[in-house]
């Protein structure tokens, strides 16, 4: 279980910092504890031709939350400059903010990301 209590627990918080990395997450028998997730979907590369990884992340936020129909916190996966991601829009506003949301490099991860798998 990877557990988050605040924005801030993700190493990018407000200030930007970093971003995390969970070298061995399993989606089949991981859970990260957060603000439950609504939705969760894996768009591969889809947002690869973003030109940040903030900007990719962002659209691979809001595309989630659209295809939610909105008002759920959302999480996507999504691969950006030879990593693999998941952002989480933990107060369902259809946004990545750094300050609010979740980052976090998952690169080597298995399994298929499903809402069932953030509580």
């Amino acid at each position: 279980m990877f557990w988050y209590n605040t924005a801030g627990d993700d190493g990018n918080g407000a200030a930007g910092g970093a971003i995390e990395t969970i070298t061995d997450l399993n989606w089949a028998e991981d859970i990260i504890d957060t603000v439950p997730a609504g939705f969760a979907r894996n768009y591969g590369a889809a947002f690869a031709g973003q030109g940040t990884l903030a900007s990719a992340a962002g659209a691979a936020v809001s595309t989630a939350f659209v295809e939610s129909a909105g008002g759920t916190a959302v999480a996507a996966q999504f691969t950006f400059g030879g990593h693999t991601y998941v952002a989480q829009d933990t107060i369902a506003d259809g946004m990545l903010v750094d300050a609010n949301d979740l980052l976090f490099d998952i690169t080597g991860v298995t399994g298929t990301i499903s809402s069932t798998r953030f509580v």
